[in-house]
């Protein structure tokens, strides 16, 4: 996929000139929005946050869902420490326990990123103008219109429901 825009860092020293301010640090790094990892325990370890992949795949956002997961993991450290034993096999149930409690939205906010990954920026705009000054409460008349303006919106509901 092509991009037209210009990156962040030119925005920010186009702003930042403006306002006669200087850049003290910069500092850069990526979201990981593909889904967690393979594998977040091993011997003697339990991976979190980020570097698990507990994000958010559709916003980005992820301190929510890392403090849940980082509480999980706290509960299986201590549960390790009180029976002697950090191994693979036990840690496991970290990872049992946090799929359980959020693996599910994680998968559902993939399969969503996925499809708006297909969707080309004409596409993005023609769904925002069929639902701008739409009533959003009523959502049959809006999703109507959404279908009459947008037609292309059924497949992407096919793949969602």
């Amino acid at each position: 996929r092509e991009w037209n825009a210009k990156s962040a860092q030119y925005y920010l020293k186009k702003f930042t000139s403006k306002l006669d301010a200087t850049e003290i640090e910069f500092n850069i790094g990526a979201v990981p929005i593909g889904g967690p990892v393979k594998r977040t325990y091993t011997n003697g370890l339990m991976v979190v946050g980020d570097a698990a992949g507990q994000v958010d795949p559709l916003t980005g956002g992820g301190i929510h869902i890392a403090a849940e997961c980082a509480k999980i993991a706290g509960e299986t450290a201590s549960e390790a420490i009180e029976m002697g034993r950090a191994d693979a096999e036990f840690l496991k149930r970290y990872e049992e326990r946090w799929y359980r409690k959020v693996g599910a939205n994680i998968k559902k906010s993939l399969k969503y990123r996925k499809i708006l990954n297909q969707l080309t920026d004409e596409d993005i705009n023609k769904l925002v103008e069929s639902l701008k000054g739409g009533e959003l409460n009523l959502f049959s008349t809006s999703l109507l219109r959404l279908v009459k303006d947008y037609p292309n919106i059924l497949r992407i509901l096919k793949e969602i429901l």
